[in-house]
């Protein structure tokens, strides 16, 4: 069995999946002054669901790994993608910097050429027209906003003193000898599971103009939507697949160094910031739990990344296609005119029935 720690998803496919994190035994026997963290960064589509959380992590899995959990970023639990933003006002706050600048500029350029003192220098057409690009940027800085994390502590295991062999073999490992670890007794390739469930936020639709079913030239293209209908999983236009970085393990140590920390075996440190990637998590830090001025000196250690941890996990949720409305609108009017007559002819039936019933039975009495 692998010593080294893994993560999939599971309950798929779901809107509110659970992400399996499988620790080793090594993992969790930090030396004394380290405690043990998990990190589980989150795209804007994904948040936390808390109330899972606290069924599948200490309800459902006593006794429960998890000693304490810390929120970092942005809490929301009901809104779109996009919800720091949805108006607009973000590109529109840009838009107003950028033109207030550009006014000042040419203000300072007249007055150094001597010219228009106290003249009022009114927007140009660049200053009315911004770019796509300019709005994309802004965009995305309201976007990042909505990039969180999960900050767990997990309870440390002590590698049991009825071990010898394990314990040989890591003291082995530590002063830098190659050892087969996973050859070890069944009690240290034991697992510790942590479920992480998490929701999805509806995704927003994708924009006219953005490549949709109807943005082509000739109209609708009713061979791909008639392909979407039929086979929506293996459609691009009906969905979109959101990457989810794999978690990070790692020790915190505090106070002195010592040799455990510093030679052991495919570990190495880390600064917070290769923990939370800027730009996307510049609005996010590790305080609390840590202190900022750090003054306990506290060390970041992790297990070198592997091939497998550097790529994300991969779950498909359904998006919409804006330019569809149009056909979307056309449609449920037809339904809804039908529908309408569909109740008229039926009503006039009825009417009719009444009638010749009424009529029937005020000939039998004459």
């Amino acid at each position: 069995m692998s010593m080294s720690m893994s993560a999939s998803l599971s309950g798929m496919p779901s809107l509110h999946p659970s992400i399996q994190v499988s620790l080793p035994a090594s993992h969790l026997s930090p030396p004394a002054h380290c405690r043990p963290f998990l990190l589980q960064r989150l795209p804007p589509a994904l948040f936390l669901d808390p109330y899972a959380f606290r069924i599948q992590n200490t309800v459902l899995a006593p006794p429960a790994h998890i000693r304490n959990i810390t929120h970092l970023g942005l809490t929301e639990l009901e809104r779109a993608v996009g919800w720091t933003d949805p108006t607009g006002a973000t590109r529109r706050a840009d838009r107003f910097v950028r033109r207030l600048q550009r006014q000042r500029k040419r203000a300072d350029e007249v007055k150094a050429l001597g010219q228009g003192q106290g003249e009022r220098v009114n927007p140009t057409e660049e200053d009315n027209k911004e770019t796509e690009s300019f709005d994309l940027d802004a965009s995305l800085r309201a976007l990042n906003l909505e990039h969180t994390a999960v900050l767990l502590e997990l309870h440390p295991q002590a590698i049991k003193e009825e071990d010898p062999a394990l314990a040989e073999k890591v003291f082995k490992a530590i002063k830098g000898e190659d050892v087969a670890l996973e050859e070890t007794s069944p009690s240290s390739r034991k697992k510790t599971v942590v479920s992480i469930p998490v929701h999805a936020r509806y995704l927003p639709p994708l924009a006219v103009g953005k490549g949709g079913l109807a943005d082509s030239g000739r109209g609708l293209d009713l061979g791909a939507l008639r392909e979407q209908v039929l086979r929506p999983n293996g459609s691009g236009g009906l969905y979109d697949d959101v990457l989810i970085d794999r978690p990070d393990f790692f020790w915190a140590c505090e106070g002195e160094m010592t040799q455990q920390e510093a030679f052991k075996q495919d570990w190495s440190f880390v600064q917070p910031a290769e923990l939370l990637p800027q730009p996307l998590y510049a609005h996010v830090s590790l305080t609390p739990p840590f202190p900022s001025f750090n003054p306990h000196n506290i060390r970041f250690l992790r297990p070198n990344p592997t091939d497998e941890s550097r790529s994300p996990l991969v779950l498909r949720l359904p998006r919409g296609d804006a330019s569809l409305g149009p056909l979307l609108q056309a449609v449920t009017f037809g339904v809804v005119l039908l529908a309408t007559l569909a109740v008229m002819v039926q009503a006039s039936r009825a009417v009719s029935v009444v009638r010749r019933v009424e009529r029937g039975r005020r000939l039998k009495e004459e």
